[in-house]
């Protein structure tokens, strides 16, 4: 039977700085942040504006970290969430749907 890398219960699937694993994905964060951050909050089934989204990139991508990681139980804090989506939030975005989608 093929043995399946399984992140340790409380842990994010990919860590923050994996996010090179899907070139599509760092592309479309890179080039077009507020609308990768809108796929990043359907993924995650937050209902927020894309006003909101366009304006408030880094708070809108802090708290939906925030709740994905309550939602699937990983271990962290709302300082971690924000020191991640203020170093680098394009990584962080792409952790998150990530997360939410695989």
């Amino acid at each position: 039977m093929t043995e399946i890398n399984q992140p340790a219960v409380g842990q994010w699937k990919q860590g923050t700085f994996d996010c090179c694993s899907d070139c599509g994905d760092c592309l479309f964060a890179y080039f077009l942040p507020p609308c990768y951050n809108y796929t990043v909050a359907k993924a995650a089934e937050q209902s927020t504006g894309c006003a909101i989204l366009t304006f408030c990139f880094g708070i809108t991508l802090c708290c939906i970290r925030g709740t994905v990681r309550e939602k699937y139980g990983i271990e962290g804090s709302p300082v971690n969430d924000f020191l991640c989506t203020v170093c680098c939030p394009l990584c962080t975005a792409v952790q998150i749907k990530h997360e939410c989608t695989h």
